[in-house]
């Protein structure tokens, strides 16, 4: 019953201006994709270019990098005698990145410095296992991080106001002016 439904169906012929009418009704419809072609080809472009700009653009170094590579060229401060320490300079240099000083530190030197952004502080502490550098970077954003540049270790530490960097040439120094600053210095201000 289905078979014979369908070859009666088959057996219709269509108007002849039918496919003139289908053919004439195609030419005259616009494509579709024909809207889509340039905006995808400037997307394409763009995307191209933003690409590249971003590998060719360089990127400065980590701040631990760029703060290891600053100590190393102020030699002076692995190797100068101790002086006297101005306790205000200390001072200041450790409110300014938001703590209090609430102890002594075995400082051999402090001096300002330009840092990142604008003016710190160089804090030289003497540690059983040797020196270590600290820089303040009052009001300066970074994620803490660690990196080993001319066998030095840099680590840097955020703080309330800002960060300081921790220079040695090994861990055990860095571990115990950690500990010293976390004993003698409120960072709750």
């Amino acid at each position: 019953m289905l078979d014979e439904r369908l070859r009666a169906l088959l057996a219709v012929t269509p108007p002849q201006e039918l496919e003139q009418r289908v053919l004439l009704h195609h030419r005259m419809k616009p494509a579709r994709y024909r809207w889509r072609t340039p905006p995808a080809i400037a997307a394409a472009v763009l995307t191209l270019l933003v690409g590249g700009w971003l590998l060719l653009t360089p990127t400065a170094p980590p701040l631990a990098e760029t703060m290891a590579r600053h100590v190393a060229q102020e030699a002076k401060l692995f190797q100068q005698a101790a002086e006297n320490i101005d306790k205000s300079l200390t001072n200041a240099s450790i409110a300014s990145i938001g703590g209090k000083l609430t102890g002594s530190l075995p400082l051999v030197l402090v001096e300002s410095c330009k840092v990142p952004g604008g003016e710190g502080a160089h804090l030289v502490f003497e540690t059983s296992a040797g020196r270590t550098i600290m820089t303040t970077m009052p009001n300066h954003d970074a994620a803490e991080s660690v990196r080993n540049v001319a066998s030095m270790i840099s680590v840097i530490h955020r703080a309330p106001h800002g960060v300081y960097s921790l220079v040695a040439r090994n861990h055990s120094a860095i571990g115990l002016t950690r500990e010293l600053l976390n004993s003698q210095v409120d960072w709750q201000i």
